[in-house]
């Protein structure tokens, strides 16, 4: 070894394991923008989140005014709506995650034929009609909970 502090010095800039760059696993996602809904006259916007109560929400935010409901924005209106009202408030409504699981199995996997056949054949998880009594779907949810845990751990 000619120059040991010449080596190590250019040894400590090495990055063997590529540990300067974070790796980012999360899929990328468009904007939500398009699904916010706005009270016109109350300076209130609603940030839904998905299998959340949305309806219920909506119809909260519909009548506390006269001017209805604004939807469809895009970042250009809602940049114009935020300017206009002056002083407003966006809020979003969380819902516990089980009962937000269950309103998830029922709009989606339930209505969804594809995804029922899907479900029934490759992991053969047995649905319920979508109109069939509530304690018949107590089984075939858990089963779709412990799917969704297994899917989503990878």
């Amino acid at each position: 070894m000619l120059n040991p502090a010449e080596m190590e010095a250019s040894l400590a800039r090495l990055d063997r394991f590529n540990m300067s760059r974070t790796p980012n696993f999360e899929p990328r996602r468009a904007p939500a923008i398009p699904s916010f809904v706005a009270a016109a006259d109350a300076g209130l916007l609603y940030m839904p989140v998905k299998a959340g109560p949305e309806a219920e929400v909506r119809a909260w935010l519909g009548a506390l005014g006269r001017g209805g409901l604004i939807t469809d924005f895009v970042q250009k209106t809602l940049r114009q709506w935020r300017r206009k009202q002056g002083l407003h408030r966006s809020f979003t409504v969380l819902r516990h995650p089980l009962p937000r699981a269950y309103a998830a199995y029922r709009q989606v996997l339930l209505a969804d034929a594809d995804l029922r056949k899907l479900l029934q054949k490759t992991y053969r998880i047995d649905l319920p009609a979508p109109d069939a009594a509530d304690t018949d779907h107590r089984e075939p949810f858990l089963e779709v909970l412990r799917w969704l845990k297994l899917y989503l751990s990878g």
